[in-house]
């Protein structure tokens, strides 16, 4: 629904309306499995996203974040 600026989904190219779709290879189908699949792999390591803009499918390269406290 929307990118916050300067936020990681907004640093790795996506944009407001696109729709995750795969990640590393796996489908995903919701929000839940998307964090699921986010959090099996470790921060820092690179992944790849498939989205869905304006119709078009395409793989998006992501770095995933870590949390600092």
């Amino acid at each position: 629904a929307s990118v916050t600026n300067g936020g990681a989904a907004a640093s790795a190219g996506i944009q407001a309306g696109d729709v995750v779709t795969g990640f590393n290879g796996n489908p995903i189908t919701d929000a839940s499995d998307l964090t699921a699949q986010v959090r099996s792999v470790a921060g820092g390591s690179s992944a790849t996203l498939t989205i869905v803009r304006d119709g078009q499918s395409q793989d998006i390269k992501v770095t995933l974040g870590t949390l600092t406290q």
